[in-house]
């Protein structure tokens, strides 16, 4: 939404990316709150370093909902939205292997575990994730021996209305949280999901960035020109944000589209697909399991196939945890009461297909799957009480509502410069609705109006980072 944002989750996501990618990181205010370690399998006696921030007025009479805020590899220093101010409880986490700034007194924290052999996560982080969640739930301490609820004393902390927010590739860790681990936290109560890269040759950009857009893909009708695909043995591993990954710098031979079918890579007319890249043994670059599969079907790579490129059966193992959709199915049986809001805009803050097939796979599958309640962005009034204002274009999506491919991009918030809501804003509105509905057991598919319009909260400050 915001390019401001939209920077600074591009730039979390380039962590294990090259240096000169890091120094361009955003600083923002840093969150208050305790800091706490929690245990969690793969991460040894050191566990995993949580904050936990308190409101300065509970949301409601009875207490404080809890959220847990999961990004990429955004850590425990930053704080782009503090729901605090809404009257939430929140919960941020180091990744395994992940390290804080230095903190007032001069300690830096550290959690346990090793980090990704590269971009996005791992199944050890998705196993952290899960440990987080559970905390938040109820239903284990920290390695003090300690609840949640110990934290507060003088506040209740509503276990029973606790959430959690997946912004961009977060959306896809706390998917894979709730799809391999959700047993362990099965009340958990909601998901707002914040233009999480869901589905096949999403999460590495095959249809497209704002950066590389990928004029072979057709959005009327959802297809992507794969008769001119190739390889280039001698091109180099490229980012999905540009620039070669760190650890890629000897490694070449990239699959591209040919457009203008000379057989060789001309960035004027082709495409340079980038795929996933992970340090360490060979495979180290993950395409899709479509994309992998084509290149196989056109005998691309000639006699052998390159040991660096994962193969078939590699591809959809590595994609079967990164990718959202693969975990739809587990978390309705996981986490049966679950509701979701999928916030998504216009402007989407690293895609570019003009019919936003990441938003659509999301919603339809999580839909179709049976899970509880699914919306398409937040309620109208929500937004207009967080913004302050009249949205210039309401916004209001039934929740249930089936959506043609063609229905989608009418169904998305208008971008901040087409007068609508900031990330920030937007997802604040998807989760008060979310944990306000919890509140009140109010599952209609639209609303009246904000359900606790006059909630005793600390009004927030508009932030609007730098670029």
């Amino acid at each position: 939404m915001t390019h401001s944002f939209a920077a600074m989750i591009v730039i979390a996501a380039l962590s294990t990316g090259s240096s000169a990618q890091q120094s361009a990181a955003v600083e923002f205010p840093p969150p208050r709150g305790a800091l706490v370690r929690i245990p969690a399998e793969g991460t040894g006696s050191q566990g995993i370093v949580v904050r936990i921030s308190a409101p300065p007025v509970s949301r409601y009479r009875e207490g404080a909902p809890v959220v847990v805020h999961v990004a990429p590899n955004s850590g425990v220093d930053d704080s782009r939205l503090e729901l605090t101010e809404y009257g939430f409880i929140e919960l941020r986490f180091l990744w395994p292997g992940g390290s804080s700034k230095p903190q007032p007194d001069g300690t830096t924290w550290a959690s346990g575990g090793a980090a990704p052999a590269g971009a996005f996560f791992d199944e050890t982080v998705a196993r952290a994730a899960a440990a987080v969640l559970a905390f938040a739930t109820g239903r284990t301490r920290t390695s003090d021996g300690k609840k949640l609820q110990d934290y507060f004393p003088h506040t209740r902390v509503l276990t029973n209305n606790a959430g959690v927010i997946g912004w961009s590739v977060g959306g896809n860790l706390a998917a894979a949280a709730m799809g391999l681990y959700g047993s362990e936290f099965p009340a958990l109560k909601w998901y707002a999901s914040w233009e999480s890269p869901f589905g096949d040759g999403m999460l590495d950009g095959e249809f497209g960035t704002h950066i590389q857009p990928n004029r072979f893909y057709d959005s009327q009708r959802g297809t992507l020109d794969l008769s001119i695909l190739r390889y280039g043995r001698d091109l180099p591993i490229t980012s999905l944000f540009g620039g070669t990954p760190d650890g890629a710098e000897a490694v070449y031979g990239s699959l591209y589209l040919d457009g203008n079918h000379n057989g060789t890579f001309e960035k004027d007319t082709d495409f340079l697909f980038s795929g996933v890249f992970r340090r360490g043994p060979a495979p180290n670059v993950f395409y899709s399991p479509e994309l992998t599969l084509a290149a196989g079907d056109r005998n691309v790579f000639g006699a052998e196939w390159p040991a660096h490129i994962a193969n078939l059966q590699q591809s959809q193992k590595f994609f079967a945890v990164q990718d959202g959709v693969s975990h739809v199915h587990e978390i309705q049986k996981n986490i049966p009461g679950l509701a979701v809001i999928i916030v998504g805009s216009t402007l989407d803050h690293v895609q570019a297909a003009a019919d936003h097939p990441h938003i659509r796979i999301q919603y339809d599958t999580l839909r179709t799957a049976g899970v509880r309640w699914v919306r398409l962005n937040p309620d109208s009034h929500y937004v207009d009480w967080v913004v302050g204002r009249p949205s210039l274009r309401v916004i209001q999506n039934q929740a249930g509502k089936k959506f043609e491919p063609s229905a989608i991009l009418p169904a998305l918030e208008p971008s901040p410069g087409e007068g609508g809501p900031a990330s920030t804003e937007a997802i604040a509105a998807a989760a008060c609705e979310l944990a306000d509905r919890v509140q009140t057991k109010n599952w209609s598919p639209m609303l009246l109006g904000v359900l606790f319009p006059n909630a005793s909260i600390a009004r927030p400050q508009k932030r609007h980072p730098p670029l």
